[in-house]
């Protein structure tokens, strides 16, 4: 595992810390990935899901947590926009939904009911 610089003070700096961990180690499961996004030792960042879920608090930065999965492995499955989508990772298969800041294992995607086979809301006319 790369040794990376020593933890950062600020809100700003943390998050880049955080995308530069993902970049760096590469994690391959969502419970790594959750591992770095819940770490304590980023005490500017206040956002910590308790659970099976994780919250990636820096989504209004330049940097993306989309971008870094990206780059340590993860490909997008089903992209929705950029604050709901779905990566695997190409070793292990697994897969993670990102929806508005918020990190859940598998496809949450195929959970939701389809479009097509939704029934109209409200009075046909």
């Amino acid at each position: 595992m790369p040794i990376l610089k020593a933890m950062p003070q600020g809100f700003w700096p943390q998050i880049t810390h955080q995308l530069e961990r993902i970049v760096e180690e590469k994690p391959s499961t969502f419970e790594q990935i959750r591992e770095i996004l819940n770490d304590p030792a980023y005490t500017a960042i206040s956002e910590r899901p308790a659970g099976d879920s994780a919250f990636f608090a820096g989504s209004g930065g330049d940097a993306t947590l989309y971008e870094a999965l990206r780059l340590a492995g993860w490909q997008v499955g089903r992209y929705q926009a950029t604050y709901h989508y779905v990566m695997s990772n190409n070793l292990t298969g697994e897969e993670i939904t990102y929806i508005e800041g918020d990190v859940v294992p598998d496809n949450q995607f195929s959970k939701l009911p389809s479009q097509r086979t939704a029934k109209p809301v409200g009075p046909r006319v």
